[in-house]
């Protein structure tokens, strides 16, 4: 029987700042959602 290695992430040291995360991804939201206003209106 083989096993798989194991790979452990707690020490991973990069840590990224994502100050305002739910903004961005409402805006980019809206605008997909304008574009298929866009395409569907045709």
């Amino acid at each position: 029987m083989s096993f798989l290695p194991v790979k452990s992430y707690g020490r991973i040291p990069a840590i990224f700042d994502l100050p305002q995360l739910i903004k961005v991804q409402l805006e980019s939201f809206q605008r997909l959602q304008q574009r298929n206003e866009v395409i569907f209106s045709k």
